[in-house]
């Protein structure tokens, strides 16, 4: 009897202890942050907008790749309803011959919403025009427009969003810098008046868009009006380094920037496709202006503390039906 009770004891003991080990809890990886939200549509809040693809996220940001603008073509696209498909804007291009129809399939990449969306594309056919286009480059009219149809292979678009086409050759996605977009557009008090010491001018409203991981952001401002003279500029900050993109325009109490923006600058106004890490430490910049009757599409560059145009620009005429 007793050697019956000490082998309970001892097993009571044994099984004590495994149970103990087992119950020692194990190290918890630290979550990664939650996918930034790009920046919405003029028709979906920011927190409406898709995930970024497959694509963007195995590519994250290598400081050795950089993205070359010289190689670099003027296609831009929008997508339709169900965010399946992709009209090319070809008609209208500056440069026409710079995109011809043998080479359209050659295009397998769209990128958009700040550079955390890169869809994977394939040509797919030229539409022709139905008697119920009404000229809208929307995505209520996509199936009545002539054009050139892309199917989306990987990913999912943005319905009626803006995207920009490359070529895997083209364009390096290692060289992207995913922007989120902000959700108050607060611009800090120290940012504003650096700004406004840096180019000697007052500020009449200011608001932060985007930002990147690492803390690079991007503001647009609207300098006080000093006569006439109007200035509103795209900023990008990057510690104390400031890059710029002045538009200067004279005063027009319905039409400064734009057509009917009432002589103000609006956060809402402005979206970016992607940004993207440059030559000699530059950044390229892939911009939508958003005005009463369409969306401006441009690629900038920087050289130095200045954004300069590339001359690869396009654009939607989205209104009024």
């Amino acid at each position: 009897m007793r050697m019956k009770k000490g082998m309970i004891v001892l097993l009571a003991l044994i099984v004590a202890g495994c149970s103990g080990a087992g119950n020692t809890p194990e190290a918890t990886p630290i979550a990664e942050s939650p996918t930034a939200s790009p920046t919405g549509t003029a028709t979906s809040s920011a927190s409406e907008s898709p995930s970024e693809s497959p694509i963007a996220s195995e590519a994250g940001e290598s400081p050795e790749a950089v993205l070359n603008t010289e190689s670099l073509s003027p296609l831009f696209a929008f997508a339709d309803e169900e965010g399946t498909r992709l009209m090319a804007l070809t008609d209208g291009m500056e440069e026409p011959d710079a995109v011809k129809e043998g080479t359209l399939g050659d295009y397998r990449l769209a990128i958009g919403e700040g550079g955390r969306q890169v869809l994977r594309i394939r040509y797919e056919k030229h539409q022709a025009r139905s008697e119920q286009d009404n000229g809208r480059q929307a995505a209520y009219n996509f199936d009545n427009m002539e054009g050139d149809i892309y199917a989306i292979e990987e990913g999912e678009a943005t319905p009626n969003e803006s995207y920009y086409l490359v070529t895997e050759e083209q364009f390096d996605v290692q060289a992207l810098i995913p922007l989120k977009p902000s959700a108050d557009h607060e611009m800090p008090d120290d940012v504003a008046q650096k700004i406004a010491e840096a180019k000697g001018r007052a500020i009449e409203h200011g608001w932060l868009l985007a930002h990147a991981q690492d803390g690079r952001r991007i503001y647009v401002i609207e300098f006080q009006r000093q006569g006439e003279d109007m200035l509103a500029s795209l900023v990008w900050e990057d510690g104390e380094r400031l890059v710029w993109m002045d538009y200067p325009a004279a005063y027009n109490e319905n039409s400064t920037w734009r057509v009917d923006d009432g002589g103000e600058i609006s956060p809402d106004m402005f979206r970016f496709l992607f940004a993207a890490r440059g030559a000699d430490d530059g950044i390229v910049l892939g911009v939508q202006w958003l005005g009463a009757e369409g969306e401006n599409l441009t690629v900038l560059r920087s050289s130095g503390d200045r954004f300069e145009e590339t001359g690869i620009s396009g654009g939607r005429y989205l209104s009024p039906i």
